[in-house]
């Protein structure tokens, strides 16, 4: 057995009162703005990033405003709810009492963490919005007018209502074999995947690595 299984047992049950502590409804299809959260079950990246700034340009390229809400993870915590603007939106954010960062701060990824900067400069006519309260910041989403709110590693973002959950997972071990933290990368036990609306595969480069990757998690 491996040594930190007994610590991982703790972590999944500090995890599932969490969850069951903070989880609230989902929202019908008739609320607006529409929110998807783009997350995972391991720790660490797998290409969240990549897939919200995706998503977030195909809103936009049909006309709609969609907003980016982050917690900004390796920036500096700033206090409150902060949106990086361009120089025609200062106004509308200053109007929701948002603190506000240009997206040509020298700083930004200091402030924002690297993938919050990414956001902020790859995909301009996107809202960024960063708060430690996700909650908090997709009501600024509301306010500025959000007709999409894409949450950015938000599976274990229990407070956050929304319509939908995406989980990407690594074709090539897409459990990690089903250890929790720390004696895996699992955030979550596998069977968190039956909250998932929609699972995406990264790094499957054939139909058939896809196919194995999902038969190695249809049974949850």
């Amino acid at each position: 057995m491996n040594a930190l299984a007994p610590l991982s047992w703790l972590y999944g049950a500090g995890v599932a009162l969490e969850r069951g502590r903070r989880s609230v409804p989902g929202l019908g299809d008739a609320d607006r703005p529409r929110v998807v959260s783009i997350g995972n079950l391991e720790a660490g990246g797998n290409g969240k990033t990549p897939l919200a700034m995706w998503w977030l340009a195909r809103a936009l390229a049909t006309g709609g405003r969609a907003a980016c809400v982050s917690r900004g993870y390796g920036g500096a915590m700033l206090p409150g709810v902060v949106t990086c603007v361009l120089p025609g939106d200062v106004a509308a954010a200053d109007a929701s009492g948002l603190r506000v960062l240009a997206r040509s701060h020298p700083d930004l990824a200091a402030m924002v963490g690297d993938e919050g900067a990414l956001v902020a400069e790859r995909v301009p006519g996107a809202i960024a919005l960063f708060c430690a309260d996700k909650r908090r910041a997709v009501h600024a989403a509301v306010r500025m007018g959000a007709d999409l709110v894409v949450l950015d590693d938000g599976f274990q973002s229990w407070g956050v209502a929304r319509h939908t959950d995406v989980v990407l997972l690594d074709a090539d071990a897409p459990l990690d074999g089903g250890h929790l933290l720390p004696a895996g990368r699992l955030r979550e036990k596998p069977d968190a995947l039956r909250r998932a609306d929609v699972v995406v595969f990264n790094g499957a480069d054939t139909r058939a690595a896809l196919d194995a990757a999902r038969d190695r998690v249809a049974h949850w």
